[in-house]
């Protein structure tokens, strides 16, 4: 039998050995859940004034800030993002997500697909939700995707996308229903502005990319465009002269013929006098999201409004 003291000691010693744990990180993830509830965290939708969108848990803080625009799946039931880690801690862009367990939101978590060697960025649900397409360096890639299985996300398989000479890919990019992606291309030499190109995909290959051309490339800076999964608008960032900021966010509509019409900024509504950028509309087609970097900020957040504001460029 057990004396008192022994038994003491052993509970001091599972309690020690608890507790290490925890400082290990070893608890599961899924345990670690917030107070909030509902769909977009449960929070009054806005209307057709901007918001700032996340609760006080995903401000911008000290240590990190927005990367890039939340990305939902279709449910709403799980929200990916870029968050850029501030210097001196890492100083690069990695991937983060939450998700809803038990009805409620979990903290801030590493997907684990993610490679924190590299910088990654820009993750993008398929309009199924079983796909989830996000930017790395690693392996010399670019554009890779991941798939649901039964005990959660395969291994990263990277698209072979093939470039023009001189030209390497930008931070974000935007992908259609039937696959098509479109995406800056940078100069590699920076000769030249980046512009917006497309890259088809057809008998399970991409096309060689084309460049958009005029009027939705001109010989300003052109990038962090969203594509209609229907292709019927663009959204995308320009620091074409006439704006209100450094760049501003801008739409063009897609005629029947594939041109596209002269673009639209958004109006002072949307873009402010700092960097407005990384458009995306919901899951839901309800919500417009953009990031930027407001007065009372401490980094870049993304901000929400009703997607009629933008509806509202859309050609009938």
């Amino acid at each position: 039998m057990k004396t008192k003291n022994s038994i003491i000691l052993t509970a001091l010693f599972s309690l020690t050995l608890f507790f290490n744990s925890c400082d290990k990180k070893e608890l599961d993830p899924d345990s670690i859940i917030t107070d909030l509830k509902g769909v977009y965290f449960g929070q009054t939708p806005p209307g057709l004034i901007p918001e700032r969108f996340p609760p006080d848990i995903l401000l911008a803080n000290n240590d990190w800030f927005w990367h890039g625009i939340p990305s939902f799946s279709p449910d709403l039931m799980e929200m990916h993002w870029g968050k850029y880690s501030k210097y001196p801690q890492t100083d690069r862009s990695e991937l983060a997500f939450v998700k809803v367990v038990e009805s409620k939101w979990t903290q801030i978590q590493t997907p684990p697909f993610a490679d924190l060697n590299y910088d990654e960025n820009s993750p993008i649900f398929s309009q199924s939700g079983d796909t989830l397409y996000f930017l790395s360096r690693r392996q010399m890639g670019y554009i890779f995707y991941v798939t649901r299985n039964n005990t959660g996300w395969s291994q990263p398989i990277q698209l072979e996308i093939p470039l023009p000479d001189n030209k390497r890919l930008g931070w974000d990019f935007s992908i259609t229903k039937d696959k098509s992606i479109y995406m800056p291309l940078f100069d590699i030499n920076g000769t030249n502005p980046p512009d917006i190109y497309k890259t088809s995909f057809t008998n399970g290959q991409y096309s060689m990319p084309e460049n958009l051309g005029y009027p939705v490339n001109t010989s300003f800076n052109e990038f962090a465009s969203y594509i209609d999964p229907e292709e019927r608008f663009l959204i995308f960032v320009s620091n074409r002269s006439g704006g209100y900021g450094m760049h501003d966010l801008y739409i063009s509509s897609r005629n029947q013929d594939k041109t596209w019409n002269n673009p639209n900024n958004l109006g002072s509504g949307i873009n402010s006098n700092q960097e407005d950028s990384s458009p995306y509309i919901s899951p839901d087609g309800l919500y417009f999201f953009f990031i930027t970097w407001k007065a009372e900020d401490l980094g870049y957040n993304p901000y929400w409004v009703d997607a009629q504001v933008v509806y509202n460029f859309v050609e009938p």
